[in-house]
């Protein structure tokens, strides 16, 4: 499938349909090394991911912890 057949397909960005085949082999190999059925992946970018939890540390409730 070209990169704009998965973008209209999977209604994907430009910049994740092209890496879209790669990064699925990445996790078919690290599948099959585990010899697991499945893999759970966050909904956020890793970026997002470490910024949350810096604020989850910092912050509790909502309010700044000193």
């Amino acid at each position: 499938m070209s990169i704009q057949e998965r973008m209209e397909k999977f209604k994907l960005k430009e910049d994740r349909a092209d890496v879209i085949i790669p990064a699925a082999e990445i996790f078919l190999m690290v599948a099959r090394s585990l010899d697991c059925d499945s893999i759970i992946v966050p909904n956020i970018s890793l970026a997002d991911s470490i910024v949350d939890g810096i604020y989850r540390d910092m912050t509790r409730n909502g309010e700044l912890v000193e």
